[in-house]
């Protein structure tokens, strides 16, 4: 084609045609800037279509991730609600305390007391969103929320449970110590610790102290925990919507 190309230029140059020949040279360059425009469409149409596939392909894992964090989630719930029937049951037994004089013995699931939810949300999709670049989802309004979603709504999580974590280590533990003494069933522990620590699921335990202080803490523990649920909850919520936006969005 080059050959060609010369060969006819060189043929208006001999013929002395020097109009016919800059015609013939400007119609040659427009044919090569209209050729490399065509290649230039290809492209970018191919970089388009690479582009919504792999949108496509984090959209399905995004989905894929929620479902799990969404059972994780139900898991803690159910977590939280055992915890705060403990939590409660602890409590109203106090008041029991209140008939007798001296220690005040009853059985009780000492280690139910420290367990607790923890949401191990899946983000390794999301993860892959950001190293992909966040703006290849077309989809503004889907955009924003996913966002939206891993950066603050898992984060109040997270931020929930350590003020959880932090007041029952750093309250609740310390006082039920001091206020609890254990029954035969563990009677070389001299610590709540090592009543967990050497499975012991359920002791004879005895209030030995005044009970005010710890009506305070556990009542602060109750509200930190539903609290904590009312968080979990919500994330639950809106995993649902989102999950229904991406649905919408997947081809």
């Amino acid at each position: 084609m080059i050959q060609l190309f010369r060969t006819i230029r060189r043929d208006l140059l001999n013929k002395k045609k020097l109009g016919n020949y800059f015609f013939y040279a400007l119609g040659e360059i427009l044919l090569v800037v209209l050729g490399i425009l065509i290649a230039l469409q290809i492209n970018n149409w191919n970089e388009g279509q690479k582009q919504s596939a792999l949108e496509q392909k984090l959209l399905v894992a995004i989905k894929t991730d929620l479902e799990a964090t969404k059972n994780d989630l139900k898991t803690d719930i159910r977590s939280t609600d055992k915890l705060m029937a403990y939590t409660d049951s602890l409590y109203n037994s106090l008041y029991y305390r209140d008939n007798y004089k001296g220690s005040f013995p009853f059985r009780f699931p000492l280690s139910r007391t420290f367990q607790r939810g923890a949401l191990f949300a899946k983000i390794s999709a999301y993860e892959s969103l950001k190293s992909a670049g966040i703006n290849i989802i077309s989809n503004d309004s889907l955009r924003n929320r996913i966002t939206e979603f891993y950066e603050l709504g898992l984060g109040r999580v997270r931020v929930n449970e350590e003020i959880m974590l932090h007041y029952r280590n750093n309250y609740l533990i310390p006082v039920m110590e001091e206020t609890f003494t254990t029954g035969d069933d563990c009677s070389t522990c001299k610590s709540l610790r090592e009543v967990i620590d050497n499975g012991t699921d359920k002791n004879w335990i005895s209030i030995e102290t005044g009970d005010s202080q710890l009506k305070f803490v556990l009542k602060s523990f109750f509200e930190s925990l539903r609290s904590q649920k009312r968080r979990y909850e919500e994330v639950l919520d809106e995993i649902e919507a989102l999950s229904q936006h991406l649905s919408a969005e997947i081809n």
